[in-house]
């Protein structure tokens, strides 16, 4: 029986909690196939942040590899993601929190990873001297937790659709500015 050997498209890389992250893109009859899709996946948003992380794999038609005793499923992308508000408007609530009046426009609450906080702060509250930081467990907010892509930036952000319930917050922490004017972030863990 003659094998054929086929192309298969991945993006690997390590998220910011340290887990790998890999999504299939496609199978390929030839590796110049498989490296013109690559040309395409880095144009498009996500991709484009990491155009090092794309991985061709040979394989076998027909042939089982892998996965032969079943697998897990972890929660996507990250544990825990961070709501940026101003500390008036978070002490002006009590148990649940509803969103600030931007959220509320948009349609659904506003997070951020941790890696997106810096520019969240220059971009959304420069002008701002006392905010809080929230953590939140992803878990917790089940399937009203959404990844979406911004308009503004090239990357998805956790949007809640829904109310942030209380027992689903891990901390509540001040932010700070040094002398320069520089935002300061509290511990994270």
């Amino acid at each position: 029986m003659r094998k054929t050997i086929i192309y298969e498209l991945a993006h690997v890389y390590e998220t910011e909690s340290g887990e790998d992250e890999e999504k299939g893109l496609g199978s390929y009859s030839s590796r110049e196939n498989a490296l013109a899709a690559i040309e395409r996946y880095k144009k498009l948003p996500g991709f484009c942040r990491l155009p090092d992380a794309f991985v061709i794999r040979e394989t076998t038609l027909d042939h089982d590899a892998a996965w032969t005793d079943g697998f897990f499923s972890a929660y996507p992308y990250f544990a825990v993601v961070y709501k940026i508000v101003p500390r008036a408007e978070w002490e002006m609530q009590s148990g649940d929190y509803h969103g600030s009046a931007q959220d509320k426009a948009d349609g659904f609450i506003h997070f951020s990873s941790i890696a997106q906080i810096p520019e969240t702060l220059e971009r959304h509250f420069a002008n701002h001297d006392d905010l809080i930081l929230v953590a939140v467990r992803t878990q917790a907010l089940g399937p009203a937790l959404k990844w979406e892509p911004s308009k503004s930036r090239d990357e998805e952000f956790p949007h809640l659709y829904g109310v942030l319930p209380c027992d689903a917050m891990i901390w509540a922490r001040p932010i700070a500015k040094d002398a320069d004017g520089k935002f300061v972030l509290p511990n994270l863990t």
